[in-house]
């Protein structure tokens, strides 16, 4: 199996096109497409994209063409662009509230309908279906990832970029259909499920802590004589719920106020 190459860019709270939510650290991180075109050169043959938690449901339009255009300018192949959770466990809003589970089942609607205009530029794997029910991989939330969580979804996100590669179509039909389990990539050194889960674990600029996990912004990997540039956009990273939220607050009310 090919190996991963990694690049990180781990921010918290990005938005894909609009301007970043404001992160727990006090500033905004760059959006999505920033982070692409700083990248300019370096993506590869697959895009991998885990971003929209964050972004407020009148942009996602625009987010998934911006991606899509974004993408094909710098000669990318794929774009590999991962459902967003929607089952009953998911509990997330972005700081200011305008993104919720029912934007998160827009987006994934709007990416279904873009894989059937993208003609095969775009896939989009059903993360949402696949972690149905495992509770265990996600922080209170719903959304960020437990070290378990971390595991599985490099497994998931490995395997679907190796079977985009081959030429496989890992689309739903709908946001409803589920995808069928890989069977767990081995995680011996050299492996693509080792090398992501490495980079998954190594990116601590955005953990609060030893006990959470979120996944890196932007990796790269090497495929034989081509790459494949996954980029991973989570949304800024859990802590104690009431917390959470009085320290997004005060941030926006400070910065709001001129102080």
């Amino acid at each position: 199996m090919s190996l991963f190459d990694l690049v990180m860019n781990a921010e918290s709270c990005p938005r894909t096109v609009e301007q970043s939510c404001f992160s727990r650290e006090g500033y905004r991180a760059d959006n999505v497409i920033s982070v692409m075109q700083s990248l300019d050169g370096r993506l590869g043959e697959v895009l991998a994209i885990t971003s929209g938690y964050n972004d407020p449901i009148g942009t996602i339009d625009t987010a998934i063409d911006a991606v899509i255009d974004e993408a094909k300018r710098q000669g990318v192949g794929h774009v590999v662009w991962l459902s967003l959770r929607t089952s009953a466990d998911v509990d997330y809003q972005d700081p200011q509230e305008q993104s919720g589970i029912d934007t998160f089942r827009a987006y994934n609607e709007q990416l279904v309908e873009a894989v059937a205009a993208s003609d095969g530029d775009l896939q989009v794997p059903d993360w949402a279906t696949y972690s149905i029910g495992a509770t265990a991989w996600f922080d209170y939330d719903g959304v960020h990832l437990s070290p378990s969580g971390v595991d599985a979804l490099t497994t998931f996100l490995a395997g679907s970029v190796e079977r985009v590669l081959a030429g496989e179509d890992v689309s739903p039909a709908s946001p409803a259909r589920s995808l069928r389990r890989f069977n767990k990539l081995s995680s011996t050194p050299g492996s693509p499920c080792a090398a992501v889960s490495t980079a998954c674990t190594a990116t601590t600029r955005c953990l609060p802590s030893p006990s959470t996990n979120a996944v890196p912004v932007s990796s790269a990997s090497t495929r034989g004589s081509g790459q494949a540039n996954l980029m991973l956009v989570e949304p800024t990273e859990p802590t104690d719920r009431t917390s959470h939220r009085r320290n997004e607050w005060e941030t926006r009310s400070a910065v709001d106020s001129g102080r």
